[in-house]
């Protein structure tokens, strides 16, 4: 069950009770996409947290959700713009002077303006590599929604594309 909430300067979209992965967007439109990115590529979308931002400069809003939902991973879906850019080296360094490691914050910007654009644009084998970008162990740790043989196609893409990076 999805369930939002509404939190000081910000929205919260609550993913299932055992997962530890934030997705920060600047907008709820854009956190909306990025779920679209996951599940139209039979990936779990409610695997992960998500903090639509409003805008830019919610730092404690932030640290907020990840000391009560016990955030292991942070995913910076934010605007491929100066603005989201200088927002997401801010986020970085602030989680980073929090205790939290570099290696488990991941910037995921779009090619296009906004993850919104990015699915209106992109053709179809771009929204995969797109959807891999939240899961950079690869299928180690993928919470593939059960399609038929579509998660078999997903999780051997997958394999392939790891391999590559």
């Amino acid at each position: 069950m999805c369930m939002a909430v509404i939190i000081k300067k910000g929205y919260f979209v609550e993913g299932n009770a055992h997962s530890d992965k934030l997705i920060i967007t600047e907008s709820v439109i854009d956190a909306m996409s990025v779920m679209s990115v996951l599940k139209q590529n039979y990936l779990d979308h409610r695997s992960f947290h998500y903090l639509p931002m409003a805008g830019v400069g919610k730092e404690e809003c932030i640290s907020k959700k990840i000391s009560q939902k016990g955030i292991r991973e942070v995913y910076l879906a934010l605007d491929n713009d100066s603005a989201g850019r200088k927002a997401a080296e801010q986020i970085k360094e602030h989680l980073m002077e929090q205790g939290m490691q570099e290696q488990r914050i991941h910037e995921c910007f779009p090619d296009a303006k906004d993850w919104n654009e990015e699915i209106q644009t992109a053709s179809n084998e771009k929204i995969m590599k797109d959807a891999l970008a939240f899961y950079p162990s690869g299928t180690e740790k993928c919470h593939k929604m059960e399609q038929g043989n579509q998660s078999h196609v997903v999780e051997k893409y997958m394999k392939s594309y790891t391999r590559k990076l």
